[in-house]
């Protein structure tokens, strides 16, 4: 069916017996996100980061709205900030979020420790974030490439507890695209029914 697709939100009905589900309709819920360029990578990642995280059968509406936000917001554009936003509430709604309402001084630099939190003292060398990036994740912003770059790091060492530590198939087909020089797919279009 051509409507089933990547990045094509449906409404389903299907029936499950054991452990195999058969599908009974699949109608379009929406327009199909049109995602192009380096934002269609994105998309693979955020749908691999959801394929490894979230458990059959577990209903995360919150989740999914921001799912759906993410996958708007890439059928405009390939920003960053897009990605990271997106990992932060994935970690939140399944439990392993970051403490970000915890109290931090912008002018402080800290370390992140997955039991503890955020802490000001530590050994010398143990990766720092300061308290502006910490409180730019926490609203949203991330609008410096300084910000940005934090949240990376940040949110890359808190994703394992989520996801493991097996390399993700869609960063190691990014790298390959990129040594090869090659362009992204231009866009993933799905052809409407007549």
């Amino acid at each position: 069916n051509a409507q089933i697709a990547p990045f094509n939100e449906l409404e389903i009905a299907f029936t499950v017996s054991g452990d195999l589900g058969s599908l009974v309709t699949a109608e379009p819920a929406s327009a199909p996100f049109e995602i192009a360029g380096s934002a269609l990578f994105m998309g693979w990642y955020i749908n691999e980061l959801i394929l490894r995280s979230c458990t059959r059968y577990d209903e995360h509406a919150e989740l999914y709205l921001s799912y759906r936000e993410t996958l708007l917001a890439l059928s405009k554009s390939s920003d960053e900030k897009v990605l990271r936003l997106f990992e932060r509430d994935l970690l939140s709604e399944l439990g392993f979020g970051l403490p970000l309402e915890q109290e931090v001084n912008a002018e402080t630099s800290y370390i992140f420790d997955q039991r503890q939190g955020f802490i000001s003292e530590g050994a010398p060398g143990q990766a720092r974030f300061s308290g502006a990036d910490i409180i730019s994740l926490r609203e949203s912003r991330l609008d410096t490439p300084e910000s940005l770059k934090a949240a990376k790091r940040l949110l890359s060492r808190a994703l394992p507890a989520l996801i493991g530590s097996a390399p993700l198939k869609s960063r190691e087909l990014y790298k390959e695209m990129n040594n090869l020089n090659a362009s992204p797919p231009k866009s993933i279009r799905t052809p409407q029914p007549e």
